[in-house]
């Protein structure tokens, strides 16, 4: 989450960077999602690019 390195398939260059953009702008709310899901509680909805 903190670097955006696809761990697992492929996005074409164009969807990439359109994907890091998106968790750069949304880099605190990934990671707070992500320690929720550690918890095991539910994760809170993020807008999408617009």
């Amino acid at each position: 989450i903190q670097n955006g390195v696809v761990f697992k398939g492929f996005f074409p260059a164009k969807q990439l960077k359109l994907v890091l953009a998106w968790c750069e702008i949304h880099s605190d709310k990934l990671m707070e999602n992500w320690h929720l899901a550690e918890q095991h509680e539910s994760i809170k909805r993020i807008e999408p690019l617009k």
